[in-house]
């Protein structure tokens, strides 16, 4: 009798994604591990070229050829470093705390910028 009432539900208008139901689509910690010096090799940044700390234009560092960051007062290490540093917090997500300029002025987080070296992937 259930596999008969079973039988008359009807299929849903869009068939379920497996993707969704068995949880696949990538996530942030699942995606691939993009190295910030990516964004040099692949001319996205230039050495010299300024970040802006959450988009403010007094907090600044200067991206480095090694794929380091030096802030005004001298001090360099990773953009998460540097970020928690200059913030004043224990840690700090640099990819989503800096921001760079575009040939317009605009500022966007240097997340874009690891999007697009995985898009290109």
């Amino acid at each position: 009798m259930a596999q008969a009432r079973l039988a008359t539900i009807p299929a849903p208008a869009v068939p379920f994604d497996d993707l969704a139901v068995y949880g696949q689509y990538p996530t942030r910690r699942t995606a691939p591990r993009i190295p910030f010096a990516t964004l040099l090799e692949q001319g996205l940044l230039t050495p010299g070229q300024i970040l802006y700390f959450r988009r403010d234009p007094q907090r600044t560092a200067t991206v480095l050829a090694d794929g380091s960051v030096r802030l005004a007062d001298g001090q360099r290490g990773s953009i998460h470093r540097m970020g928690a540093v200059i913030g004043n917090t224990p840690a700090c997500n640099g990819w989503e705390q800096w921001y760079v300029a575009d040939a317009m002025g605009t500022l966007h987080p240097l997340d874009a910028l690891r999007e697009q070296v995985r898009g290109s992937a």
